[in-house]
């Protein structure tokens, strides 16, 4: 996993499996369809809400991106949403329980809802900012196009 313009540093390598394992797991806790999953997923929704891999999932997509600084920016889009999205959640809580595991909120809930994803958003932060720190330290080369120079046969 190396930058195209510089070699990762090892905070941001380590952030972003701690980020990727941590939304893997989310994600199959979320759709996985075995029993035992499904019942577990069911007993953590007052803490965790709703879908807690909605934002998690979407990363998924770029765990094989070679251009660190643009996977550690979507992964940073996608945690900002997930923090309105936990903003919203906490504003809206009810006072009122329901004894139904889908309606009630956990007094827990804000740690998964907002507070986690304000993390993972701060990590993704510090992690570009090391990535541009170290593609700024490298030297300027000049390079030559791809094809100049070269001829065709026809002079």
């Amino acid at each position: 996993m190396a930058d195209q313009n510089g070699k990762p540093n090892l905070f941001t390598i380590v952030a972003l499996v701690l980020f990727y394992g941590y939304a893997i797991c989310m994600t199959l806790l979320t759709y996985l369809p075995i029993a035992s999953v499904e019942e577990a997923s069911r007993q953590l929704t007052p803490l965790l809400g709703w879908v807690p891999a909605m934002f998690y999932t979407c990363p998924l997509i770029f765990l094989f991106e070679k251009n660190l600084l643009r996977t550690c920016g979507t992964n940073l889009v996608f945690m900002l949403l997930a923090v309105f999205s936990g903003l919203i959640d906490v504003c809206s809580k009810p006072d009122i329980h329901y004894g139904n595991l889908y309606l009630d909120h956990d007094p827990y809930r804000p740690i998964f809802t907002l507070v986690l994803p304000i993390f993972w958003a701060v990590l993704m932060i510090l992690s570009m900012k090391q990535l541009m720190q170290s593609t700024a330290q490298l030297p300027l080369v000049d390079t030559p196009l791809p094809g100049a120079g070269a001829t065709n046969g026809f002079h």
